[in-house]
């Protein structure tokens, strides 16, 4: 079965490039179609040989050689059709040129058990070790070490450590060891059907008598019954459709010895001959790995392994299909997702992937520690390498590989030395598809490298020293994905970057200190994913090779996440921003934030912002450093509905907008979950509502046209971050009606609305209020109040105890605070009250003479004197 999804796969991918117009170009001549005609019929006759051999119960050792011998000829081929393309893509694009050349762990053992000492000394705690192992036989040192941590917890605390290694359960504990048995009857019935069958809900008896008869085969493995009942899943649950597989597939299953492996090799052998080959892959990485999505599926990609389905569908949103598939069959397991439920990453189960190494053969290998150090050639026929550890010398050991490698995944050297010599006979493995070259302490990429023509994903992510790519990168015009995440001293990209057309993938997330984007960057409109768009002027008359933001313009496709930044030498030139970036129409954005760090008048600030409007389906947005005076008009008409510009934004982050004294409305955004408004310092009041266009806001005296169950303000958020206004007088202003004068008003007074319902998380860092708006009285989900640095708080909260789910409150740096309020008593929920740097306060909370202290004494951990930076 693994030769059919070798050959189906390279087969599939050979015939698309035999009837692209590429190939015809490539190969004009008087007798073009007859050399496709052949070349089509070649791929037929092997794709038949290969099937019908593998449609047989074995192969003799005569017939492996000769289906090898099958599979090198289709890989010349590839690699042929693909040379030419190569030259005629580098020959087209001269022609046409018309351009001239969180909180950081401790970093030591012993700082690491301070902390764990700190977070457990006499608290009671339930620890679980899960998938513990033995492999240096140092772990008896290592639990002893632990175990003296440990026991300075409270009466009753508890470790479960869960093993494989019946060596381990010895090592740990001797006397309670607990084997964990088959599971039952019952409880395998509920697992089976929950993966089986895609509704809830009780199924037919007859149904389920056919899937009993299912599991009676079955080990009760959770992991088999899973996977299973994954091959289920994607059919319609009927009676004849479980009665085939029972009486088909399943009777593969050996019932005589119900082997755990042999139930997961059923379930691989009923994948789509593609997915077998994104699963084998997967043994290239180590167990327990968590495997990133997207960079998963650029590998997939890179190496053909990925179709689509149907006409508008691209290679990216196929393999998010297949993404699910396996993680529907029990493939992949422990999903991690984002704050929108996408998902971002995921592992595999530990007999998942000795399943994935049992199927691979002799085309995935993973070095290990034995193969290294002893020196061992590789097998001639692996074409995918990877390394479970550094390697000194490591060419050598791919001498035999040169013709046939595809992919080579290096890993991370021992020390900080470069590797760049071990790298300079690159150029042999011609035939490279996947080179990852992450953390290596680089600080030069071979030249080399230009001559893998072949090559579709470059990684050089995470080094650090790299300052500059080889310009000799952009004669790989097959390249699909670059990823220079994290290269943060890269200063600029290769001038003739636009000759990679076909690339789709370039990360740019993290390189800080880029500069500017390369003149013609605009024309990889394949390109889905950038990360960073640096723009260093707006007038390249002396910028040669610089680009502008126009280049930004023609970039429909990106998704994800951008950053851009314009530089401090940017310069407006007076032409429509809205235009030359064309934000407004770029669909699959998700995530944008805009650093405007140029010097330039207020009027002219406000002109670029309003020019760089979003597309509506923005799920997050940061603006830093705005220097003008007026938010621009798609923002204002967050508050404005049926008008809102950006009504999915779930996140917004502001800060440094150094001259505005008033903000917008943020109420009326429906899906909004996380706030943080951060160095304001003009700002007097976040909403001016006596200026404000459109319809003026209901108050007593404006009564809304109906006024039965009004929406509330701020219906889903759920954090807010206030930080640093130190001229802050109020959420709202308002002209008083007789007066003539500023008044604040409280939302929950401005005409029957509620607010924040569901906010958990309020933050006041550096805030010039007195005392906390009424707002944020009677939110009823709050769990957790910070108070720091805000110099002119003299009154906390009255109406303190309508927080009824308050869990924590931090006060911190505020003198003026003298007391607590007597409400605080009713808090029965509270938990944990950190009060620093507030001398007056602190010793009225001292226990148990200080005169608050009757107020506090029934909360179970009370905090004074440190700073709050080491408490959180």
């Amino acid at each position: 079965m693994a030769l059919e999804a070798l050959a189906t796969d390279v087969l599939k991918s050979l015939g698309e490039k035999l009837f692209s117009s590429a190939v015809k170009e490539i190969l004009f001549a008087a007798d073009t179609e007859s050399h496709i005609k052949s070349l089509a019929n070649t791929k037929v006759m092997i794709e038949a040989v290969l099937l019908d051999a593998d449609a047989q119960e074995g192969h003799s050792h005569v017939q492996r050689l000769e289906l090898e011998k099958l599979s090198r000829l289709l890989e010349k081929i590839d690699d042929l059709l693909d040379e030419k393309a190569t030259r005629f893509e580098l020959k087209k694009l001269a022609a046409a040129s018309g351009f001239k050349d969180q909180i950081p762990l401790p970093s030591t053992k012993e700082s690491l058990q301070q902390l764990l000492l700190k977070k457990i000394e006499r608290r009671k705690y339930l620890l679980v070790l899960d998938d513990i192992w033995d492999d240096d036989s140092s772990l008896s040192k290592k639990w002893e070490e632990l175990r003296n941590v440990l026991v300075c917890g409270g009466v009753g605390s508890k470790v479960l450590i869960t093993t494989r290694d019946e060596r381990v359960a010895r090592i740990v504990d001797r006397a309670e060891t607990y084997k964990v048995g088959d599971l039952g009857k019952e409880d395998s019935w509920v697992l089976f059907q929950r993966a089986a069958v895609p509704h809830e809900g009780q199924v037919e008896q007859v149904l389920k008598d056919i899937g009993q008869e299912i599991l009676e085969r079955c080990p009760k493995v959770p992991l088999v019954i899973r996977a299973i009942g994954g091959l289920l899943r994607e059919q319609e649950p009927t009676k004849d459709k479980w009665q085939a597989f029972r009486d088909g597939p399943l009777q593969d299953l050996s019932s005589a010895v119900p082997d755990v492996m042999e139930s997961l090799k059923l379930s691989y052998n009923q994948l789509d001959p593609r997915l077998k080959l994104c699963f084998a892959y997967c043994s290239l990485f180590p167990g327990g790995w968590e495997f990133n999505k997207d960079e998963l599926i650029c590998l997939w990609i890179a190496l053909g392994y990925v179709e689509a389905q149907y006409r508008t569908q691209n290679l990216e949103e196929a393999g998010e299909e297949y993404v699910l598939s396996l993680m529907n069959r029990g493939f992949f397991q422990n999903a991690k997702k984002d704050e929108f439920g996408s998902i971002t990453g995921f592992r595999m189960h530990d007999m998942m992937y000795d399943l994935a190494v049992l199927v691979t053969g002799s085309k995935y290998k993973m070095l290990d520690t034995d193969s290294v150090e002893t020196g061992h050639e590789l097998d001639e026929r692996v074409c995918h390498v990877s390394f479970s550890k550094a390697v000194e010398n490591l060419l050598p050991l791919l001498r035999k590989n040169k013709e046939n490698l595809q992919s080579l995944l290096l890993p991370r050297p021992r020390s900080n030395n470069p590797i760049e010599l071990q790298l300079n006979g690159l150029s042999r493995f011609r035939h490279l598809r996947v080179l990852r070259l992450r953390d290596l302490h680089l600080k030069d990429v071979p030249k080399s490298t230009g001559k893998l023509i072949h090559l579709r994903h470059l990684d050089l992510s995470e080094n650090s020293l790299i300052r500059k790519l080889p310009n000799s990168i952009t004669q790989l015009v097959n390249l699909l994905s670059v990823d220079l995440y994290n290269c943060y001293r890269l200063v600029e990209l290769p001038r003739d970057i636009r000759k990679l057309v076909k690339l789709r993938h370039l990360n740019l997330d993290g390189c800080v200190e880029l500069s500017h984007m390369p003149l013609g960057l605009g024309n990889l409109t394949n390109l889905q994913t950038l990360g960073r768009f640096a723009v260093r002027t707006g007038n390249r008359t002396n910028n040669e090779g610089v680009g502008g933001l126009d280049e930004l313009n023609c970039l429909s496709n990106l998704k994800g996440e951008l950053a851009l930044v314009l530089d401090s030498d940017f310069e407006h030139e007076g032409a429509n921003e809205k235009l030359m970036a064309n934000l407004k129409e770029k669909k699959k954005l998700a995530y944008l934030s805009i650093h405007m760090f140029f010097k330039q008048s207020k009027e002219k600030s406000e002109i670029v912002l309003e020019g760089l409007q979003p597309h509506p389906n923005l799920r997050r947005l940061w603006v830093k450093r705005y220097d003008g005076e007026r938010l621009p008009s798609w923002m204002m008409s967050w508050g404005q509905l049926p008008y809102n510009s950006l009504p999915n934004l779930v996140r917004i982050q502001l800060s440094d907008f150094n001259n505005c004294r008033y903000l917008c409305s943020f109420g009326r955004l429906p899906h909004l979950k996380f706030l943080k408004l951060s160095y304001m310092r003009q700002l007097e009041y976040v909403e001016n509502t006596s200026t404000a266009t459109g319809s003026p806001h209901p108050t007593p005296t404006n009564p809304p046209a109906t006024v039965s169950a009004p929406n509330p303000l701020f219906p889903s958020l759920e954090q807010l971050e206030l930080w640093s206004m130190p001229k802050l007088k109020g959420w709202r202003k308002i002209m008083g009606k007789s007066s003539g004068k500023e008044e604040s008003q409280i939302l929950q007074n401005c005409g029957y609305y509620s607010a924040f319902p569901g906010l958990k998380i309020l933050v006041f860092i550096g805030v010039g209020l007195e005392v906390v708006p009424e707002e944020f009285r009677d939110l009823s989900a709050l769990g957790l109040l910070l108070l720091d640095d805000c110099e002119e708080l003299k009154e906390l909260l009255g109406w303190i105890d309508t927080l009824t789910s308050l869990k924590e409150l931090s006060i911190a740096n505020s003198p003026k605070l003298k007391s607590l309020p007597k409400p605080m008593a009713n808090l029965t929920k509270l938990e944990k009250l950190y009060i620093i740097q507030c001398p007056t306060l602190e010793e009225r909370c001292k226990e148990p003479t200080g005169e608050d202290w009757p107020l506090i004494q029934h909360v179970p951990r009370v905090h004074m004197g440190d700073s709050l930076a080491r408490i959180l």
